[in-house]
Parts: structure tokens; C-alpha cells; sequence
């Protein structure tokens, strides 16, 4: 059984200690962003672990490429978050200014005065916040963490594919994706063209490099979608069972997965390196957030399509009625022409005329009826166009992690689009399901 199906067995603990003395360790490029978002002291900890096991790091092309594209985002995220807050806090306090306002008249509470003393301590955590801003490194202009992290992976970047050889992907990524295969499935939706392909770049560049050097690898990954990994009931149990068996099939070797506050906790045990259990609790806890994050984005994203999809059926049926519309304008046209064309005699007669001024008149109320569609299909257009940008915006505009950190849900686009579909994304948002904890790993 376990020979059969390898992915749904566990490691036992002789299997993970020979894994961990001889793997490679694969990094994701989610890996190396997340480190910008943590602590000084837990992204020091996390690197003196890379440090400890260079000889044995590796970084797939495409996770090394998508760490350069998305680097200035992450940090520019990081900064924006100042100007946020400060907002935040400013329309905090007018907000509970109005309201305070309306108990001036109270006979013991004195409105005046508590609003003051709110105000007092927003007014301090604002200064406070500027002074921290002042003192943000300026990493757009001088980033530490790629130096370390350039010298750490020199000559542990793996090669690029050839063109050839990435559109061949593409054409196995669609037919693996209309299959819901593994890795990459999930980004089918959210990703244009090919950068939905992304995972399953990196995955075949694992597989290669897996086979050509015939050693057990471990992915450590901060994407804990279901196209990486094995759930049941909201938690994860372990990789998923698919990726196990086809890196076995193709290269035979051991395989496992990790997401980064595991990766340290097994490092303590594994690799006898001193880990702080608060530098976990922190890589976690931002672990978790993005996860929040993610599920309020696909959330929010399934609502679009679903009111995209209903923009086009209307216009699909106010199409085909303006057809249908302008079809009767034409027949009625023809018939006019009929009368105009015919015998003298017979357009003078009291009966033609009458005709004549029935048919203007029920073509220009057809005339007038076409003329409304069209605007309302036109409307029907715009309101596309821009339900299509927004979604975009939102997939497009900057990495994952950040992608709803400090922008809010996007404003109504029109009065004929509901404000409470896109009215705050809470966490009911989410569907529901359990974040993952430390001990949910398993599988193999």
C-alpha cells in the first residue's frame, strides 16, 4: 500500500531524520519576500539557519525571478503602511468627534472632555508613528537583506527554461489546470496569461533538479493553497499526495514540504540549530494574516465573476432584443419603401397615407425603443469594463501578502451594482476554515 500510494503515508521518524541529513533544501520566493516583514531579530534568526545550511539551499529560477519582480512592492508596502494608519487613526477620531457630538446635551456626560482626552492619545500615537517613520530604512535605495540574501544564494540559483521550453509548460499547465492537477490550479483564476503557469514552472525546475542530482528534497514554502498541499477539515495534514507521487515517479526521491515556522521548528530538532520560539510565533502569526488575506481575496473575487457573469448575460439578452429590434426597424422600412415606390394613385389614397403614418409611427416608438437599449447596453459595457479593472487591480497590483493590507474593498462602481457585495470583507469572508497550526503536518 504504502509503495502504491506514497502520498498519503507519513514519514516515520528514521525516514525524516534521513531526509533531513541529506536533502535539499528548495526556497519559494514567498520565503525570501517575508522576510521584509519580519522583526530584525526574527529575520536574523531565520537567516542564521539559511547561513548554517547554504551548502544545501537551492532557489528554483522561477522563485529567484519573482522575488526580484516583487521586492520594491513588498517594500513599498511596508512604508504605505505609515501613511494608513495615520489616515486610519485621523478618521477615527472625526468619526467619534461627530458622534460624541450628539451627547453635548447630556446632564453627567461631558462630550467636550472626553473627546479631548480621546483626541490626546490619538494625537500622541500620531507623533509616535511619525517619529517611527522617520527612522524606516530606506531600503528602495539600499536593501541589506538582498545583499545577504545575494550573497547567501551565489551560485544556488538554478537555471532558466529556454522559450521553447516555457511554452511547452503553458500548454501542459492548461490541460493539468482543466484538471485540477497540482501545483497551480488555484492561480488559474486570479493570474493572466502566463504568469498562472508560475507554480508549475517551479515545480518542473524542482522535479530536474531533483533527478539530476539524486537528492531528497524539502520545499520551503509560505503558499499553503490547496494545489500545494494535502487538507482535511481546514488544516493542513501535509504535501499534497499528487506532488508527492509524480516527483517519486519522475526522479525517486524522498519529498516533503514545509511552511517557514515549521521549517525552523524542525531545524531546532533536525539540524540542532537554537531557534526562539517567539521568532516562530511571529513568522506564523504573519503566515496566518496572508492566509486571511488570501481566502477575503478569492472571496471577494468569486462575488466579481459572479456579477461579471451576470453583467453578460443581461447583455447578452439586450443584444439579442436590439437585434430582434432593429430587425422589425428594418422590415418596417421595407415596407415603407413599398408604399413610397408603388403606384401614384395608390400612396395618395387615404388608406396608403394612413398606413404610411402607422408604420412611422411604430418605427419611430421601435426607433426610440433600440435607442434606450443601446444606452442601457452601453452602460451594461462600462460597468464591465470597470468590474474587470477592479478584479484586475486587486489580482495584479501587488504581491499576495499585501494585496488588501491597507487598501479597503474597492468603492460601488454605480448605482446598479450593490454596495454590500464589496462593502468590507470580514472574516465570515473567509468560508470559514481553520488556519493551519504547527502540528498539522503529515503525509508524505
Amino acid at each position: 500500500m504504502k509503495k502504491t500510494f506514497p502520498g498519503y503515508y507519513r514519514p516515520t521518524e528514521v525516514e525524516f531524520r534521513k531526509l533531513w541529513d541529506k536533502c535539499l533544501f528548495v526556497l519559494d520566493a514567498n520565503v525570501l519576500l517575508n522576510l521584509y516583514r519580519y522583526s530584525d531579530e526574527t529575520r536574523m534568526k531565520l537567516l542564521d539557519i539559511m547561513e548554517q545550511i547554504k551548502s544545501r539551499l537551492w532557489v528554483p529560477h522561477q522563485a529567484a525571478l519573482e522575488y526580484q519582480r516583487n521586492r520594491l512592492e513588498v517594500i513599498s508596502a511596508q512604508k504605505e503602511a505609515y501613511k494608513q494608519i495615520g489616515l486610519l487613526l485621523e478618521d477615527t477620531s472625526k468619526k467619534l468627534e461627530a458622534q460624541l457630538r450628539t451627547y453635548k446635551r447630556h446632564p453627567l456626560i461631558n462630550a467636550e472632555r472626553l473627546y479631548a482626552s480621546i483626541n490626546d492619545v490619538f494625537s500622541k500615537q500620531l507623533e509616535a508613528l511619525k517619529k517611527v517613520r522617520e527612522k524606516h530604512p530606506d531600503l528602495l535605495n539600499d536593501d541589506p537583506v538582498r545583499e545577504v540574501l545575494t550573497k547567501l544564494l551565489d551560485g544556488r540559483v538554478g537555471p532558466s527554461y529556454a522559450d521553447d521550453r516555457l511554452r511547452q509548460i503553458y500548454k501542459e499547465g492548461e490541460v493539468r489546470y482543466a484538471k485540477a492537477k497540482p501545483p497551480g490550479f488555484k492561480d488559474a483564476k486570479t493570474k493572466e496569461g502566463d504568469k498562472a503557469f508560475g507554480d508549475l514552472v517551479l515545480w518542473y525546475q524542482v522535479i530536474d533538479k531533483a533527478t539530476s542530482d539524486k537528492l531528497p528534497i524539502i520545499i520551503v514554502t509560505d503558499d499553503i493553497k490547496e494545489d500545494w498541499w494535502w487538507r482535511h477539515e481546514g488544516k493542513i495534514v501535509g504535501p499534497n499526495p499528487e506532488l508527492v507521487e509524480e516527483i517519486r515517479s519522475k526522479s525517486n526521491v524522498g519529498f516533503y514540504m514545509y511552511v517557514s515556522d515549521q521549517f525552523m521548528k524542525y531545524a531546532s530538532q533536525y539540524l540542532k540549530q537554537h531557534v526562539d520560539q517567539q521568532a516562530i510565533n511571529e513568522i506564523r502569526e504573519v503566515r496566518r494574516h496572508d492566509e486571511q488575506q488570501r481566502r477575503e481575496i478569492e472571496h471577494f473575487l468569486a462575488r466579481e465573476e459572479s456579477r461579471l457573469d451576470a453583467v453578460r448575460q443581461k447583455r447578452h439578452i439586450l443584444a439579442a432584443e436590439i437585434k430582434h429590434v432593429r430587425a422589425e426597424i428594418s422590415s418596417l422600412s421595407e415596407q415603407m419603401d413599398q408604399v413610397v415606390l408603388g403606384p401614384a394613385e395608390g400612396r395618395e389614397s387615404p388608406s396608403a397615407q394612413k398606413l404610411m403614418a402607422d408604420l412611422a409611427h411604430h418605427r419611430l416608438a421601435l426607433e426610440g425603443r433600440a435607442a434606450h437599449l443601446e444606452d442601457r447596453l452601453r452602460d451594461l459595457d462600462r460597468e464591465s469594463d470597470v468590474l474587470r479593472m477592479r478584479r484586475n487591480r486587486l489580482v495584479h497590483g501587488s504581491p499576495p501578502s499585501m494585496r488588501l493590507r491597507f487598501h479597503g474593498p474597492p468603492e460601488p462602481i454605480s448605482p446598479t451594482v450593490e454596495a454590500s457585495s464589496i462593502a468590507g470583507l470580514s472574516g465570515d469572508a473567509a468560508g470559514g476554515e481553520e488556519s493551519p497550526t504547527d502540528d498539522s503536518e503529515g503525509g508524505w
